[in-house]
């Protein structure tokens, strides 16, 4: 029985999971495009501490690529009382198709603990980039990939020229 190519959603969908194994082998971060709106003091400063966070993790790392797998994106605003109100979307773009949404979550926050909240935003989205991870590998156990592997690595002859 021959072999058919993977092609569209799933093979996007199968490179992207191989990108991440395979970055967990090296070590190297994950780009994480952040998109954001903030209006006031505290949300400047609530998107200035997730980006610092964002610089400092040992797994991810902040792109300005628009084509970044992982997209973060961010609306804060001050609540007018010492504080702010946030919503988080974590998206997926997956080749040229629109960003996938993942997760979304929202959320309020003190003036005291802005840092603490941005903080965990950052840990939520390791957790996800986890997930996702052990979710690919259990669902590719056992699969042979080798020739996939193969037709991503040899360049169409548009790609050669």
């Amino acid at each position: 029985m021959e072999a058919k190519p993977i092609v569209g959603l799933v093979g996007s969908a199968i490179l992207g999971w191989m990108q991440m194994a395979s970055a967990a082998e090296d070590e190297p971060r994950t780009p994480i495009l952040l998109l954001t709106s903030a209006d006031g003091i505290y949300s400047r400063q609530f998107i200035y501490h997730l980006r610092e966070a964002l610089r400092a993790s040992q797994g991810m790392s902040l792109s300005s690529d628009e084509q970044a797998l992982h997209q973060l994106r961010i609306v804060a605003i001050d609540d007018g009382h010492n504080g702010l109100a946030y919503s988080v979307a974590w998206t997926y773009v997956n080749g040229k198709l629109l960003p996938s949404l993942v997760r979304h979550t929202v959320g309020l926050c003190g003036s005291d603990v802005i840092r603490s909240c941005a903080d965990s935003v950052v840990a939520a989205t390791d957790q996800q980039l986890s997930d996702e991870s052990d979710a690919w590998s259990e669902a590719l156990k056992g699969m042979d990939l080798s020739e996939f592997k193969k037709q991503q690595q040899t360049p169409t002859p548009a790609q050669g020229e």
